[in-house]
């Protein structure tokens, strides 16, 4: 994603990687931050719970 909240073009998986990377290994900011990435899980594995047992599942 560019700074002005574009998505860049590309392999995104492979800019993902990329990103990462540079936030570990460079200090770089990383665009979302880790109690993001763990809502985002949260709402994955919710979704796949929903789908396996059919019913809704509240966070």
């Amino acid at each position: 994603m560019t700074d002005d909240g574009n998505v860049r073009e590309g392999d995104q998986y492979a800019l993902q990687i990329e990103h990462f990377s540079r936030g570990i290994l460079g200090g770089t900011l990383l665009l979302y931050s880790p109690e993001r990435m763990i809502k985002q899980a949260q709402v994955l594995d919710a979704w796949r719970t929903s789908m396996k047992t059919g019913t809704i599942v509240r966070l």
